[in-house]
């Protein structure tokens, strides 16, 4: 039976298996379901109705036995920021990798309603409807909240989390950037009237693009989250997402306690926690938790060190635990 690593081990294994990993080819089927129009909000019940756009990258005869991986953007993303991460995890871990759209985000239906508590719930349905009984759960930023509030609350779902530039921590931080994103928000609304025009065939033309480039360069001074921003112009539901403020705080979740293996990740130049007590802050809800940062990379740390960021996860998600070491859910 293989030892069981301390957090500080694995995460020193995490880091000097850092730079080994390539992508390579060898995904088998890929399916998706795509929803007619995302501009329109659900008629339905949005804690229960809400239907999420998904791509599945599966394997053939050589699959895995271990569960699917999740793998949930951030907000202003959508699935195919995660598209090239995706198939190279498909091929190095030899899993089917699900990447859904979060309600309002890419193909996904719309909805006036966004709490942490409904994004983790379209996540549930969404495995429900492809039976999937158990996945091991990435997610960039908001995604892995919603990945830590489903963890806490359905721990039978998940067999292990990684969380990417994201934690449970509400620091000053945390809501300087949602003040940053805002900003961002009312930059690209006030352009947009400039040219007396909001169609997304606008929003997606090169010459109103480059007006964002520069508009947004003191909004959002880091060029690759600036980038991923513009580039997801016209398919994220800007307006539904501000009605939301409360989705800059996670809730409190002090009764709750998910102890399987999880990983906190962050690029040294954006970090998730900041010293001892707010690890220590992290462990109260997430015992078996490590601790791993990259170095040189900010909050999208798959497109600034991808090679770190996959040898990192799949060194995380490869690792076999004793069970009983992290005690039943």
């Amino acid at each position: 039976m293989k030892s069981l690593l301390s957090t500080r081990q694995l995460s020193r294994v995490i880091l000097k298996n850092v730079g080994e990993c390539r992508e390579g080819s060898g995904v088998g089927l890929i399916r998706c379901y795509t929803s007619t129009n995302n501009l329109e909000f659900i008629s339905g019940n949005p804690h229960s109705d809400l239907q999420l756009t998904y791509v599945s990258y599966e394997r053939g005869n050589d699959a895995s036995t271990k569960p699917p991986i999740l793998l949930h953007h951030g907000l202003f993303g959508r699935k195919e920021n995660w598209t090239k991460t995706g198939k190279a995890l498909n091929h190095l871990t030899k899993r089917n990798v699900i990447i859904p759209d979060a309600r309002n985000h890419g193909n996904s239906p719309s909805s006036h309603e966004m709490t942490n508590k409904q994004m983790s719930g379209d996540i549930v349905r969404l495995l429900s409807s492809l039976n999937v009984a158990k996945t091991s759960f990435i997610g960039h930023a908001i995604g892995g909240r919603i990945g830590m509030y489903t963890a806490l609350t359905r721990p039978d779902l998940v067999d292990k989390l990684v969380c990417v530039a994201s934690s449970p921590l509400n620091s000053v931080r945390v809501f300087e950037k949602w003040e940053q994103i805002r900003q961002a928000c009312y930059v690209i609304q006030t352009l947009a009237a400039s040219y007396k025009s909001g169609s997304i065939e606008l929003l997606n033309s090169m010459e109103f693009r480059m007006d964002a480039e520069n508009a947004l360069k003191l909004v959002i001074p880091v060029q690759a989250e600036r980038a991923l921003f513009i580039s997801n112009l016209g398919q994220v539901n800007h307006m539904a997402i501000l009605a939301n403020p409360d989705l800059a705080k996670f809730p409190n979740m002090e009764s709750f306690c998910f102890k399987k293996p999880t990983l906190f990740m962050c690029g040294d130049d954006a970090l998730s926690w900041q010293n001892e007590k707010d690890i220590q802050s992290i462990r109260q809800l997430f015992p078996n938790a490590c601790f791993v940062k990259i170095a040189g990379a900010g909050k999208c740390i798959h497109l600034d060190q991808p090679e770190e960021f996959l040898q990192a996860i799949t060194t995380f998600l490869e690792t076999d635990f004793e069970p009983s070491s992290f005690g039943t859910p």
